[in-house]
């Protein structure tokens, strides 16, 4: 009787034996069982004895003294050596409330409402607006604020420099920026940008730059915001709000929390869809502007009302109006079949308390023509 290969069995459930525990496994290609056959390579002597030693978690210890607090920079929002992924559509105003959250972190002033638990050093890295426009927006935003520029000498931004974390000279570069003024938090606005000549939609292009973020974050001990884009939303269906945010699912995957942006007539909703190790919350930051080169004055108010479904729920609706115009209630339910009845009707009701939506008679919803969304944004 012929043997029996010996990567079957390695590759047998425990404790069974015989064909009916194999049917599942596939056969190996010849250069996989090779593979598995193959020894471990061995680390010569001296170069392990340098290696830095593993450590491992001390459940004891951890039981005794409890697990950490969450060193928050931001309460809520965002927490020291955070990987933080900020995606919503152009035009709605991100690059302003991620501006303006660079300021409060730098100089110690409530952002939409939350007070910073700490202030520091901000490095603020702007690949896609121009030099003047990325001045023009942040001397707006300090106008608005209590103070002068004597103040912000925490604050250090850049424009169109081509530091980036996918080619060579441009992470030297950054990293050298990043060592010179020691920030707690390193914005990169925009992810595209940030990952120049990669494939955005490539999980391995994707979670290499994400180890570059990793390796920065441990070694510099930061937090780090990048600002990005979302998806079209499908013709059909409701997707989960991780699903939005544009390219691999490694940007939603990799990071420590994840926000959703849309507009909302004069505002913009930042709705938390991932949060690691606390609760998800919401915010919308309003703003006041003096014309079009005055002052601009933000403030900010939970979104109690908000879940993430319903969020997408919202996008989607109003997707929808635009492509169509006005449509029947029962006709947006059955483009929302994955979602239940009762969160699109709820977000319907909210869509048109904004103003965002109308309903000029009972069972019939459309766009409203002309949508505010925040001011001085890509």
């Amino acid at each position: 009787t012929q043997s029996e290969p010996r990567w079957k069995a390695r590759c047998r459930a425990p404790g069974g034996t015989g064909a009916a525990h194999m049917t599942a496994l596939p056969r190996a290609p010849h250069d996989a069982r090779r593979l598995m056959l193959a020894p471990p390579p061995e680390t010569p002597p001296d170069i392990a004895a340098s290696l830095p030693p593993v450590h491992y978690l001390d459940l004891a210890a951890l039981a005794r003294d409890g697990v950490p607090p969450i060193p928050w920079i931001l309460p809520g929002w965002l927490a020291a050596r955070d990987i933080a992924v900020l995606a919503g559509p152009g035009g709605i105003g991100k690059s302003t409330a991620v501006a303006s959250l660079a300021l409060s972190l730098s100089l110690g002033y409530s952002w939409g409402g939350v007070t910073p638990s700490t202030i520091g050093p901000v490095l603020y890295v702007d690949e896609e607006q121009g030099r003047a426009e990325v001045g023009r927006l942040f001397l707006r935003l300090l106008a608005g604020l209590p103070t002068d520029l004597t103040d912000s000498a925490h604050l250090h931004i850049t424009s169109d420099e081509g530091l980036c974390l996918t080619q060579p000279e441009g992470l030297a570069r950054l990293t050298r920026e990043i060592e010179r003024w020691h920030p707690h938090l390193l914005v990169l606005d925009s992810a595209q940008q940030a990952l120049r000549g990669a494939d955005e939609n490539d999980a391995g292009a994707v979670g290499a730059a994400f180890a570059t973020l990793f390796s920065l974050r441990e070694t510099y001990d930061l937090a780090i915001l990048l600002v990005h884009h979302r998806r079209k939303l499908p013709s059909q269906g409701l997707s989960d709000p991780l699903d939005l945010i544009r390219g691999s699912t490694a940007f939603t995957t990799q990071a420590s929390t994840v926000w959703s942006a849309r507009g909302a007539g004069g505002a913009l909703d930042l709705v938390q869809v991932k949060r690691r190790g606390s609760t998800k919350t919401s915010l919308r930051l309003a703003y006041a502007a003096d014309g079009d080169t005055g002052p601009i004055r933000l403030t900010g108010e939970p979104l109690v009302q908000d879940d993430g479904l319903q969020a997408v729920a919202e996008l989607h609706v109003r997707d929808y109006l635009a492509d169509r115009g006005s449509a029947r209630t029962k006709d947006i339910l059955t483009t929302c079949a994955d979602t239940p009845p009762r969160t699109v009707k709820r977000a319907m009701t909210h869509l048109r308390d904004l103003g965002l939506v109308t309903s000029p008679r009972r069972g019939l919803w459309a766009i409203v023509a002309h949508e505010t969304d925040l001011a001085c944004d890509t």
